[in-house]
């Protein structure tokens, strides 16, 4: 049995490429004391904005919030025709309320994305642990 590392949001985006070097995949995502397995880094992005979502601290009038380092593309939207690129309007994820995920992006850039996402929601990344192990 591998063991499972645990990191604070605010610390995983720094370490998401070393993490992938070495084969360390997300098995779950920490949100207010409530555990979620995840199978990937999209599930990670997808379980923190749902949380967001369902607690009431992301809605509709914060929208669009934009990616990180790339202030022109939409992280979070309510018109996926908006997005950046035909790619992100194709695969653009409804999140069932009228706003739709754009994860078309790699595993640093989406934990960059929920982090200022999380700021801007009014929670401190470093509350949001991801867990890690290594998956052959």
């Amino acid at each position: 049995m591998t063991k499972v590392q645990f990191l604070k949001l605010s610390d995983t985006a720094i370490e998401v490429r070393a993490a992938r070097q070495e084969n360390l995949k997300p098995v779950s995502v920490h949100l207010d004391g409530q555990i979620v397995s995840v199978r990937n880094w999209i599930d990670v992005a997808r379980n923190i904005v749902h949380w967001l979502i369902d607690t009431g601290r992301l809605t509709e009038s914060q929208l669009p919030v934009p990616y990180a380092n790339y202030p022109h593309r939409t992280f979070i939207g309510s018109d996926p025709s908006r997005f950046h690129t035909r790619t992100e309007r194709d695969r653009a994820e409804d999140l069932g309320n009228g706003m739709f995920l754009n994860t078309q992006a790699g595993a640093e850039l989406l934990m960059d994305n929920c982090q200022l996402l999380l700021e801007k929601c009014g929670v401190a990344p470093e509350t949001v642990c991801v867990g890690w192990e290594h998956r052959p």
